[in-house]
């Protein structure tokens, strides 16, 4: 006999009204999200960020940030794709409380309150704290290259950028001058006044960077005139409608000077915006200098001065070859004209256009301090990234300090090593790659004692060869780059989403939030193994 199927009618109306908290399992993540959010403090979210009066009212910061947090939580960045799933999505309905903000209001959102974000980094640490999850005793330190929302054929040289912000004002100059012919000067404006004069952008606080706009708009100028002396005059001495006609045609021509013109007020407004253009034209332009011989001449002047420190303290010289000057004419100079603040990164799997996000991460895969930077390597990030743990850790009301910190060898160096706290915690840091100490870890431990004139690194190499330091390293690995991992492949957060540092700065905050909240959600609800994480038996319930 053939079983009926089970009756299946869409158009079928609720018999009685629905509700939410019968939509998810009590154990999803979206209710933890929601009481975890509700222990926050958020005024930094209720304070108005555009103080412009009217409009609809804001939707409530506290379901935004739910909205984002889960976002992220689960892999989902960008905005379009958020306000989709705010439809489709029964989780995002129910954190955003069936509430669908536009993508223009998320991407607002999450733009207004960027340093909001980074200081909820410490209170989800806390709420972390109080399920027995941060086992700060031993703790790994390492960076990952993330992608930048930029591309590497984005690059360009000197010239291109110089050509580029020529073509970008004379467009500027034309539009606005042809929208002053056709509506006149009140009316047809392309960028509408401001009700106050706006101070000067930071994409003109270079005086490199002015010269270039001055240089552009006074080539578009330039050309303007030229073209109108050229063009066939009409029967009443008017340039004729011919395809020779100024793009400029129509704008008031300034007066001749003997330097350059200065910049019209439109064209500064024009660029007063990040996003625009030319503001990242003009960006692009200031950054050539650190990404080009300048960068490489102060890493030079900066490896000579701690070799002449070392030499004045220990009167001889550091062991290692000096440090090679730059070649000048080698170095070409580029920089990245979709995110000028994105750095041209090397990979295990190839050249990547990104930053360089650091992490350090407690021994239950907890991140105590992320930051993020333009170097390409991490040889300067050890001790900033330790302080920045031992200051989270304070404020989110740890009694335990870091007793043991795990680097491989790109945070290796003399002076790393030197600047260590005698009364800090203890240093394990690789001294070579780990192809090149894997032989020596399943082997006997080296009894020998490190000469009495051996440098730091030849001290901490012994240290490694011991059995103690052995077994410590030996959960580096499993410490911190599961973490990348969970991250990158479990999540698919490879790139940023958003661009310039100060935004992938505060989104790599989230992201590294994001995963923590994942932590708390799993130890709450058992599916996390707290193992030695969890308070001792007796001991009073951290508050």
């Amino acid at each position: 006999m053939t079983p009926h199927p089970l009756h299946s009618n869409p158009d079928q109306d609720w018999l009685l009204p629905p509700s939410v908290a019968d939509w998810l399992p009590k154990d999803h993540l979206a209710w933890v999200l929601l009481d975890a959010v509700g222990q926050m403090d958020l005024s930094a979210f209720a304070s108005p960020t555009r103080p412009e009066a009217g409009g609809r009212p804001p939707y409530d910061p506290k379901r935004m940030v739910c909205l984002l947090l889960y976002a992220y939580c689960v892999g989902e960045r960008y905005s379009r794709r958020i306000e989709r799933r705010c439809y489709e999505d029964v989780a995002m309905r129910v954190v955003s409380a069936n509430a669908t903000p536009d993508h223009a209001t998320i991407a607002r959102f999450r733009k207004d309150h960027e340093d909001a974000f980074k200081a909820l980094f410490c209170q989800v640490l806390r709420l972390c704290r109080e399920v027995g999850l941060g086992k700060v005793g031993v703790v790994a330190i390492d960076g990952t290259k993330m992608g930048a929302n930029a591309s590497l054929a984005a690059n360009a040289s000197p010239e291109a950028i110089d050509k580029a912000i020529e073509a970008e004002v004379t467009r500027i100059l034309a539009d606005v001058a042809s929208a002053d012919a056709g509506s006149g000067e009140d009316q047809g404006r392309l960028i509408e006044p401001q009700a106050s004069p706006s101070p000067l952008p930071p994409a003109l606080a270079d005086p490199a960077v002015r010269q270039a706009l001055l240089a552009a708009a006074s080539k578009a100028i330039a050309a303007s005139r030229k073209a109108e002396i050229q063009a066939p005059q009409g029967p009443r001495g008017n340039a004729s409608s011919g395809g020779g006609a100024s793009p400029l045609a129509g704008s008031p021509t300034p007066a001749p000077t003997d330097g350059p013109p200065a910049v019209d007020d439109r064209l500064v407004r024009a660029i007063a915006e990040p996003t625009s253009k030319l503001s990242r034209l003009l960006s692009a332009k200031a950054q050539l200098p650190e990404q080009g011989g300048g960068a490489k001449q102060a890493d030079y002047d900066n490896k000579q001065a701690r070799r002449q420190a070392h030499i004045e303290a220990t009167g001889k010289a550091p062991r290692g070859r000096p440090p090679k000057a730059p070649d000048p004419e080698a170095v070409r100079s580029r920089a990245n004209v979709t995110d000028p603040d994105s750095r041209i990164m090397k990979t295990i799997r190839g050249w990547v256009q990104g930053y360089n996000a650091q992490a350090l991460v407690s021994e239950d895969q907890i991140v105590l301090a992320c930051l993020l930077t333009q170097d390409r390597n991490d040889i300067d990030q050890l001790h900033p990234v330790l302080r920045e743990a031992s200051a989270n850790l304070v404020e989110a009301g740890f009694s335990e300090t870091i007793a043991a910190v795990l680097a491989d060898a790109g945070y290796c160096s003399e002076d790393n090593l030197a600047r260590a706290d005698p009364q800090g915690p203890q240093l394990y840091v690789a001294t070579e790659k780990g192809w090149k100490q894997r032989p020596d870890e399943t082997g006997p431990s080296d009894p020998e004692v490190p000469e009495p004139e051996a440098s730091l690194v030849e001290d901490m190499a012994a240290k490694l060869k011991t059995d103690e330091g052995k077994a410590l390293y030996k959960k580096r690995g499993q410490t911190v780059e599961p973490v990348f991992g969970q991250t990158k492949e479990g999540r698919g957060i490879r790139h940023f989403v958003r661009r310039g540092f100060a935004p992938c700065e505060s989104e790599w905050a989230l992201i590294n939030i994001s995963h923590n909240v994942l932590k708390y959600w799993r130890a709450t609800t058992g599916q996390l193994r707290m193992g030695a994480a969890q308070p001792e038996a007796g001991a009073a319930p951290a508050t």
